[in-house]
């Protein structure tokens, strides 16, 4: 009964976050405006969540050394929502544990602020968290 009554917590709780994944050719992500105002309600799901995960493949980001692909993939992200790149602030990357490829990078925008891991697999998990 615990680990039915923990599923379920588990389950209720994942229900709490937008996951969406960021292809190349997604046509959401195909901007017809590319105004800030736009790529900010792209990125807050037409306004409604305050906190919004996006998965993008490394197959199509663009990157020569792995030092890159945090960047390569965030800017993946805020081209195909339509958002200007000089407003990206303050990016910086940690080194998170004794794997070579453990980095967490964050970077801020005027709205909100991002977190950018790669996942050791063959995607790159970026979170919006807007401003209050």
């Amino acid at each position: 009964m615990k680990k039915l009554s923990l599923l379920f917590v588990l389950i209720s709780l994942l229900g709490v976050f937008s996951f969406n994944r960021v292809d190349a050719n997604d046509s959401l992500a195909n901007p017809s405006n590319s105004s800030f105002d736009r790529c900010y309600e792209r990125l807050s799901d037409n306004y409604s969540s305050d906190s919004r995960h996006f998965k993008i493949n490394m197959d199509d980001l663009e990157f020569e050394d792995v030092s890159e692909i945090e960047k390569s993939a965030l800017n993946f992200l805020l081209k195909k929502m339509g958002c200007d790149l000089n407003k990206v602030q303050n990016f910086k990357c940690k080194h998170v544990s004794e794997f070579e490829y453990s980095f967490v990078c964050s970077a801020n925008i005027d709205e909100g602020y991002f977190f950018i891991a790669p996942d050791m697999l063959n995607a790159v998990n970026i979170i919006f968290n807007r401003f209050d």
